[in-house]
């Protein structure tokens, strides 16, 4: 099963952890997040949010595909319990997790996601919490975006140079469902990294934090209150 790798600057690793404070989907996950639970990030990458979990006492760990960056995290942070394995096949028994976390992970698969949320689906708990996010085809987007004909989703930035799909709020909840979860809640995040990416107003980005004009700032609230009209991610929370 093949999948986009990543190279990860470990000199913003402390810069990173102390922005999932304001990471929608990882401030989303502990919402639902309990103290007892034992918690996968499938894809973990520099192991981040292990790291930003562990701190605030919870039990997590994480699987990671990419060999350096694993190697790197165990020899820095040799607390965080963070393995490289193939996020499509790990090595835990079924329902072993009471939570599992995704954050824009799944669209990397050039086959698509069905592997991976299977088996993020095979190792959760019955009754247990995953939390997925993907990059959304949100309205700015879906006026730009044109979708190959036999393609699964969109291909960004392009068909020939495959980096990630990008999925379109029904894509994403059908998707989810095919995989036989049941979606808790579905919802737009991200709407200050959309105002980024799709360069809707004057904002600057530096040391992982966004810098935004009060034009941006006025624009971004006007615009959240147009469901998935800019956000850059859609999250989904389902149980099994």
């Amino acid at each position: 099963m093949a999948s986009v790798l990543f190279e990860w600057d470990f000199n913003e690793f402390n810069n990173l952890v102390k922005g999932s404070d304001k990471d929608d989907g990882v401030q989303l996950s502990l919402k639902y997040a309990k103290k007892e639970y034992k918690i996968l990030e499938s894809g973990c990458g520099s192991g981040r949010v292990v790291k930003y979990f562990q701190d605030k006492g919870y039990n997590i760990e994480g699987v990671e595909l990419h060999e350096e960056t694993v190697t790197k995290v165990n020899a820095l942070y040799p607390d965080l319990r963070v393995w490289r394995e193939d996020a499509t096949r790990i090595s835990r028994p079924d329902e072993n997790y009471n939570m599992v976390l995704s954050y824009g992970v799944i669209e990397h698969f050039l086959e698509g996601p069905t592997a991976i949320l299977r088996e993020m689906h095979r190792v959760l708990k019955k009754g247990g919490i995953a939390i997925i996010t993907v990059p959304s085809v949100n309205k700015v987007r879906a006026a730009k975006y044109k979708k190959n004909p036999g393609d699964l989703y969109y291909k960004w930035p392009s068909a020939e140079k495959f980096f990630e799909y990008r999925l379109t709020p029904e894509e994403f909840e059908t998707t989810i469902k095919n995989a036989h979860f049941k979606i808790v809640e579905s919802l737009p995040i991200s709407h200050m990294d959309g105002m980024y990416h799709e360069k809707l107003a004057e904002i600057k980005y530096a040391n992982t934090q966004f810098y935004p004009s009060d034009e941006c700032i006025l624009l971004n609230e006007e615009y959240k209150k147009i469901p998935f009209y800019h956000n850059h991610m859609h999250a989904i929370v389902a149980t099994r």
